[in-house]
């Protein structure tokens, strides 16, 4: 093993008491799917378990920063479950702890948590995953940096979508929505954390079957993200990139464009940076 595994789960303990019990209860069977050895597990549990409570405020403090990228959708949770608990509950989610034991995104691994069975096994009636999910994109988005490494390779006929934008289908209405609910709890004095804790009564998100393309940029100038609503027709041809070139331009003349129109919706989609 390596010391960073024997971190990951101390700080699996740190944020989880529940854990933490039962890997003072019973180390080698809690630890038996992470590589540690018995001399390592007996470490973890060779301090008083007290010591892993000496921080009361440790997860408000991570809770004040999730809360600032997700405030829609943990508003829309507490409004509609009357359960503010269920966002500490996190610590304690498979999501939670498989984030830090592969060194994931705290806050891609929020959003996963939001919209799990789990959750919504519990809530059936809980309406929030469209907004999840333009968070937890805006998220993405924000932590993720293109380096020669990691960025797509670019060749003259392979297209794909930027690795600073992302493509979302979903219901119809939902970005006006989302828009109005977040510009709300902007405006309240105390910030986004506190207002997406506070009490409102919020409408219901419209019931359709329809669906509208949204597509997601970060802009590394502004380090912001913005977030547009496209005519079906560009939504569509852009969901079905990565792509041959051909392949592309024969999709938008399948969704009613001329060839050489479809050229240029090309050109025009690398020029700002959507394709590569």
């Amino acid at each position: 093993m390596s010391h960073q595994q024997l971190q990951r789960v101390l700080v699996r303990m740190l944020y989880d008491p529940a854990f933490a019990t039962e890997v003072f209860r019973d180390p080698g069977t809690t630890l038996r799917d992470e590589d540690l050895t018995e001399q390592e597990q007996r470490w973890l549990v060779s301090v008083d378990q007290r010591a892993y409570a000496v921080d009361p405020l440790r997860r408000t403090r991570t809770l004040a920063v999730l809360l600032e990228e997700f405030p829609v959708s943990v508003h829309h949770l507490i409004q509609q479950t009357a359960q503010p608990a269920l966002v500490e509950d996190f610590f304690a989610s498979a999501a939670f702890h498989t984030c830090i034991q592969s060194r994931g995104s705290l806050a891609v691994a929020f959003g996963t948590y939001l919209c799990s069975e789990d959750l919504q096994g519990r809530y059936p009636a809980l309406d929030i995953v469209p907004l999840v999910q333009i968070e937890t994109a805006i998220a993405r988005l924000r932590r993720q940096r293109a380096t020669s490494a990691d960025a797509p390779v670019a060749t003259p006929s392979m297209l794909s979508l930027a690795p600073t934008v992302l493509l979302l289908p979903l219901p119809a209405g939902i970005l006006e929505y989302y828009h109005t609910m977040f510009a709300a709890l902007q405006r309240d004095t105390h910030g986004l954390a506190a207002a997406a804790m506070q009490e409102a009564v919020l409408p219901r998100l419209h019931d359709t079957t329809a669906r509208e393309w949204l597509l997601i940029e970060w802009h590394e100038d502004t380090e912001n993200a913005s977030i547009e609503l496209l005519p079906d027709a560009l939504g569509a041809l852009l969901a079905t990139a990565p792509a041959q070139r051909a392949a592309l331009v024969a999709s938008a003349c399948a969704l009613g464009a001329e060839a050489r129109e479809a050229e240029e919706i090309l050109d025009g989609l690398l020029t700002d940076g959507v394709l590569v």
